[in-house]
């Protein structure tokens, strides 16, 4: 067993986004085992409704994240070069826009399905920035929050069985 060098990844679901998700993680993780390191030899699927789909499909993805939005979310005034740095430390790899001084583009592998929006690229730099590390300050914008009608029907049902303890 140890000497197989190449395997075909047979799989099922109900889900196909959490499927293909699934499918270009561990075809990932097999490829350095291959008989050929790093290298998938994709499989062409066909629908019985005549669509097709090359699977697994690792090509990046790319997120476009601002660097006004990551300093104001974070509450730092940082520069570009320096947020640019802050994603390699978590395995990401942002090069600043040519077009847009205040752009960064996220190249993102297959293995990274958590990230969808530049929300996600800027908590991932303030992870590498160190939360301890940021200031810690009072948010400038105002909310107004309301109990949900749920926790207060259980608010209710809490005060009228009292508090549970036996006298």
């Amino acid at each position: 067993m140890l000497e197989t060098k190449n395997v075909f990844i047979d799989t099922t679901a109900t889900d196909d986004t959490k499927l293909q998700i699934m499918i270009n993680m561990v075809a990932s993780m097999f490829l350095e085992y291959c008989a050929e390191p790093f290298t998938i030899e994709p499989c062409k699927i066909v629908f019985p409704d005549g669509s097709t789909l090359i699977s697994p499909n690792v090509t990046p993805c790319t997120v476009t994240a601002r660097v006004s939005y990551i300093n104001s979310s974070t509450s730092l005034s940082l520069t570009p070069s320096t947020i640019q740095f802050l994603p390699t430390r978590i395995s990401l790899s942002p090069t600043l826009s040519l077009n847009d001084s205040n752009a960064l583009i996220v190249s993102l592998q297959c293995t990274r399905p958590n990230i969808f929006h530049e929300v996600n690229i800027m908590e991932d730099a303030a992870v590498a920035y160190g939360f301890n590390n940021l200031p810690d300050i009072f948010l400038q914008a105002s909310t107004v929050a309301q109990p949900l009608s749920i926790s207060r029907l259980m608010d209710i049902i809490q005060k009228g069985m009292g508090d549970g303890s036996m006298s």
